[in-house]
């Protein structure tokens, strides 16, 4: 996660977001916008539907997701070592999250396990909560940003549901 916060700090500042490229935008800029003691200003759900595209070498894996200081791991979901289809499907496992500041950033990292080594990062992704429209659900695929030990030859996409109250 360290490495990670680093990551987002050398970024670029995008002035424009691009909706078809859910990647980083600068979460340092501007950063007073956060409400007085802290006070929800809106939830966040979440929901984990399947991770595909990925190195057919992975056994296992799950997700972890952040949002402010709130953490939440997904079940570890294994995958059919008989399956031809790099694919794993959660159980619609979803999740919530208090909101404080518009300009939050849910992160997302996905983990695995490849068979006979050790757990690693696949790759992340961020999305920021002042590009979601308020009461919307979204109902998409989004591609992973592959951490440098993944092997990049591929796009790896997560499939989310995400709602914005």
């Amino acid at each position: 996660y360290q490495r990670r916060v680093r990551e987002i700090e050398m970024s670029e500042n995008h002035d424009e977001f691009n909706k078809d490229d859910w990647h980083i935008q600068n979460p340092f800029q501007n950063s007073n916008d956060e409400l007085p003691n802290n006070s929800v200003c809106a939830q966040l759900l979440v929901q984990i539907i399947s991770c595909y595209n990925f190195d057919p070498n992975y056994e296992s894996m799950y997700c972890i997701l952040t949002l402010e200081k709130q953490q939440a791991r997904s079940q570890t979901i294994f995958r059919n070592i008989k399956a031809k289809e790099a694919r794993v499907e959660w159980t619609k496992e979803g999740f919530s999250f208090d909101v404080t500041q518009s300009r939050a950033l849910l992160m997302l990292t996905v983990w695995g396990k490849p068979y006979e080594d050790e757990v690693c990062s696949i790759g992340s992704l961020c999305i920021p909560m002042n590009q979601l429209n308020s009461c919307e659900k979204i109902v998409r695929d989004f591609t992973l940003r592959c951490s440098e030990d993944y092997n990049k030859l591929t796009k790896v996409l997560l499939k989310l549901s995400i709602q914005y109250t």
